[in-house]
């Protein structure tokens, strides 16, 4: 089966009629939508404009109605039911990659939460999503992003990140991104896109003088490390080649390299996530594997 590539954007009306009972309001997702209310809750202002990208049904506009907010999506059915649940809202029909001249340079606060990159076709046009969202922050506004990289999914927790490609040793390769399938309840999507957290890093750093990485609660059990959120603020002016400040861990035992260029854990790291592990199970899960098959 090839990749679904509905008129109009990727999802239907009854997608989006379930949309809430498929993700926010669904036990492994709940507590996921809640840190991104809460999270948005601290990093807008009373006065902010708010532009939410790829803003599917309005749920998380919905939530903020005394704030001047804007959404954008690219599927029709999702704007319509976005509109019931956000009266006197504006909202523009449009894929994240597409230029708007109306909306560069306009809003202090620009979220993407719901990865709607998944759905382009190559590196180049992901990179352009990255454009986009900074062109459309304000020039003392702030960028919220929430990525999804291979560690989320296949159970490697120390992956390497490197968010300078001058720092990938000689020999050594690196993750930059994965394509996986997802299924929903009407249609199979073939070839969505996930770059890595790094790639996101480099290409936001471009346009952010500092970024920001927040953890989200670990839900649900299938996701083997927390869920992230990148917090892009200081937007460059023209010229400005400074490094930029990364500030957090990119991930819960932060991978670091000795002189030979070697992953390695200190022994407080290692500690730590042991006890994260013991926690949250995965540990036990792992020995029965082992002992069991």
């Amino acid at each position: 089966m090839t990749k679904t590539n509905r008129d109009g954007g990727p999802y239907d009306e009854r997608y989006a009629e379930l949309y809430n009972s498929i993700w926010w309001d669904h036990d492994h997702w709940k507590a996921e939508g809640e840190f991104h209310i809460k999270t948005i809750s601290e990093l807008i202002k009373p006065e902010s404009k708010w532009l939410d990208v790829g803003c599917g049904n309005g749920h998380f506009l919905s939530n903020f109605p005394e704030v001047d907010r804007v959404g954008l999506d690219y599927s029709e059915a999702m704007i319509e039911e976005a509109k019931k649940r956000n009266p006197n809202v504006d909202f523009y029909h449009q894929s994240i990659i597409d230029d708007n001249e109306a909306l560069e340079n306009t809003y202090d606060f620009v979220s993407c939460t719901g990865q709607p990159w998944s759905y382009l076709t190559n590196f180049s046009e992901l990179e352009k999503a990255a454009t986009n969202l900074a062109k459309w922050t304000s020039d003392d506004g702030v960028c919220m992003l929430s990525q999804l990289d291979v560690s989320d999914l296949i159970g490697i927790d120390e992956l390497p990140y490197f968010f300078d490609e001058t720092d990938l040793p000689p020999g050594y390769a690196a993750v930059t991104g994965v394509y996986w399938i997802h299924k929903d309840i009407s249609s199979t999507y073939h070839y969505c896109l996930s770059p890595n957290m790094d790639q996101w890093i480099r290409w936001l750093s471009v346009h952010f003088g500092k970024i920001e990485v927040r953890y989200g609660p670990h839900e649900p059990d299938y996701l083997t490390i927390p869920r992230r959120l990148l917090i892009c603020s200081e937007k460059r002016k023209k010229g400005d080649l400074q490094p930029t400040k990364i500030i957090g861990e990119p991930v819960p035992a932060f991978v670091t390299r000795n002189a030979n260029d070697v992953p390695y854990l200190s022994n407080k790291q290692l500690v730590k996530e042991m006890g994260r592990r013991i926690v949250n199970g995965s540990m036990l899960r792992a020995g029965v594997r082992r002992i069991f098959g």
